[in-house]
């Protein structure tokens, strides 16, 4: 059986160069996603991530309010506890699991007489107290 040209249409001709234009291009994104330049791997990536020297991550969240020159503006505040800092820590809790956790919670209070003080101490017990609940329930499992 002989296979004869002449009968070929034009449609053909285009479906064929369109499988064949597909078919090469994903040889080619195949091959450039394989053994392209920019291929790094997610170590190479975190490798590159540098802590500044000079910043020690640790002594960045020391839990204090720093005023810096409006010192002179704090005994005009309204403060909810008189004998407490503007911003202090009402629950701290540092204690460690073995094989499970190590569980270390300062959770701050806003001591300013205003409704948006209010608001937002209201919001840190509602989300953290809950969660740190959750937190100690299954750590004492």
């Amino acid at each position: 059986m002989k296979f004869d040209f002449k009968k070929i249409d034009m449609k053909m001709l285009v479906f064929g160069g369109i499988i064949l234009v597909c078919i090469l291009a994903l040889t080619f994104s195949i091959y450039f996603q394989i053994f392209g330049e920019n291929n790094t791997t997610s170590n190479e990536t975190q490798n590159n991530i540098v802590m500044p020297k000079e910043t020690n991550f640790n002594e960045l969240f020391d839990n204090k309010l720093n005023l810096q020159e409006y010192e002179e503006s704090l005994n005009s505040v309204n403060k909810l506890e008189p004998t407490n800092d503007l911003v202090y820590t009402t629950f701290a809790l540092n204690e460690i699991y073995e094989g499970k956790y190590e569980i270390n919670v300062n959770i701050p209070l806003i001591n300013i007489n205003h409704e948006n003080a209010m608001d937002i101490d209201r919001e840190i017990i509602a989300k953290y107290y809950q969660r740190i609940a959750n937190l100690i329930d299954s750590a004492s499992r």
